[in-house]
C-alpha cells in the first residue's frame, strides 16, 4: 500500500554544498527537518577542501558563527 503523505527530501552534505556554492536558495525554502540536517562543522570541512575557498573558510571559522541560518547566509554570499 502506498503512502499518500508527501515526504520531503532529506539533504546530504553534498546537497548542502551544492546549495551554498551553486543554487543559493533562501534558508526559508528549506523545511525544518532539512534545516536541522545542516551541519556547520561538515560545511566548513567540505568547503575547505577546495583551494579556492580555504581563506574564506578560515576567516568565517574565526567569526565563530553558531547559528546555522547565519552561517548558511554567509557562505551563500561568497
Amino acid at each position: 500500500m502506498k503512502s499518500t503523505t508527501k515526504q520531503s527530501k532529506s539533504f546530504t552534505i553534498f546537497d548542502w554544498i551544492k546549495a551554498v556554492i551553486d543554487t543559493k536558495p533562501s534558508w526559508e525554502t528549506f523545511n525544518p527537518e532539512q534545516q536541522k540536517q545542516f551541519n556547520n562543522y561538515m560545511i566548513h570541512r567540505f568547503l575547505s577542501m577546495n583551494p579556492k575557498y580555504i581563506e574564506v573558510v578560515n576567516y568565517v571559522q574565526g567569526l565563530n558563527i553558531q547559528d546555522s541560518k547565519k552561517l548558511y547566509e554567509v557562505y551563500c554570499f561568497m
